[in-house]
């Protein structure tokens, strides 16, 4: 199923960006499309996710900025939430942590939808604040345990709705618990949001808000540590003149990856299938500078013709897509002679880099 998304979602960025570059001169239109790049690589993180709690795996986490997570979060919610809530805001912080953006934004998203329900129907307001907090010494959280001395990110969110009776606060991080009526919610938003707090070595904290309305606080550890500068959605990829030969037996995978590496300057001669790839190639081993190749074809897989490719032309780099293969990774790739493995979906940036990078460095 997730190779299935996957392969849906290729397209859906691929087109997005090359509409991108089209559209450079069209401020208004270059900002809907960006928002569709935006939600493109959300769902390609929530696939991601996906997958890795079903290898049940440990997560990746990475240095970054919970105030970004937090601005693209509260876009959506702008447009998801009703009218007659009005979101407030106060991001003050800038500071780094350790963590998994996808989790960081269901957590916000979790908040923010249950906080809005609370509101109900009558209209309200939601105030989502981010800071920098300092412990200096321990003190308890009411569900959470001690907070240790150290230094903090906070994110609040407060709501004008009833509050939290006291008497639930025990239970409401229960899975399956609920207030809801029978078909508005499953009761495990917050058993989720509190796994996912927990994970990120986090806190949280749950009372009264000035309105009378509930407060949850979640606590973060931050960290001193340089973000490397991300590259924009409609900055210039890396271009080439080099001939490509590219297989993938789906053809909207075909079609997108072909226009895309046509944009950046590439020749491209396309296959469908691994058996068709090596015609191609045996017919004219040289006529071909990279092969950039889909992993699960039928005919012949992907590993199959890169080892069949190999005994032909022992220098040809290859570039192995997958959009998912459990047994897959980068060290067994290397063990069959491919450079590089490429993870579906992606975007026209990452396999413009991915191809110069392979293109640019010497077979050891």
């Amino acid at each position: 199923i997730a190779h299935d998304f996957n392969n849906i979602l290729t397209p859906l960025l691929g087109f997005t960006d090359l509409a991108l570059g089209e559209a450079r001169g069209n401020p208004k239109c270059s900002g809907y499309l960006t928002e569709v790049a935006t939600a493109g690589e959300r769902a390609r993180d929530l696939v991601s996710q996906i997958l890795t709690f079903s290898r049940q795996n440990g997560h990746d986490f990475k240095p970054l900025e919970v105030g970004v997570v937090v601005d693209e979060a509260l876009k959506l919610l702008r447009a998801s939430l009703p009218s007659s809530i009005e979101i407030r805001t106060e991001l003050l912080s800038r500071s780094l942590m350790l963590g998994n953006s996808t989790q960081i934004h269901q957590v916000l998203m979790n908040l923010c939808t249950n906080a809005a329900h609370a509101i109900g129907e009558g209209g309200g307001t939601l105030t989502v604040r981010l800071f920098d907090v300092e412990a200096k010494s321990q003190r308890n959280t009411t569900l959470h345990g001690t907070l240790p001395v150290g230094a903090y990110i906070c994110l609040e969110v407060e709501d004008t709705g009833p509050g939290v009776p006291w008497d639930l606060l025990p239970r409401i991080f229960e899975p399956f618990f609920t207030t809801k009526e029978k078909g508005q919610g499953t009761g495990m938003g917050l058993a989720v949001l509190h796994g996912i707090v927990s994970s990120h070595g986090g806190h949280i904290d749950v009372g009264t808000g000035e309105c009378g309305g509930a407060l949850f606080q979640i606590y973060w550890p931050r960290v001193g540590v340089d973000l490397p500068a991300e590259k924009s959605l409609n900055s210039q990829p890396v271009r080439g003149r080099e001939r490509i030969l590219l297989v993938d037996d789906e053809p909207s995978m075909l079609e997108i990856t072909r226009e895309m590496l046509q944009t950046l300057g590439y020749s491209v001669t396309t296959a469908g299938n691994g058996a068709r790839a090596l015609e191609l190639f045996e017919a004219a081993p040289g006529d071909f500078d990279i092969v950039i190749t889909d992993m699960t074809m039928p005919v012949m897989s992907g590993d199959r013709l890169s080892a069949a490719l190999l005994l032909l032309r022992p220098d040809i780099p290859i570039i192995l897509c997958t959009g998912f293969s459990r047994n897959m990774d980068s060290g067994k790739t290397e063990g069959f002679g491919v450079r590089h493995l490429l993870a579906k979906p992606y975007t026209l940036n990452q396999i413009g880099m991915m191809v110069r990078q392979t293109l640019d460095t010497p077979r050891a």
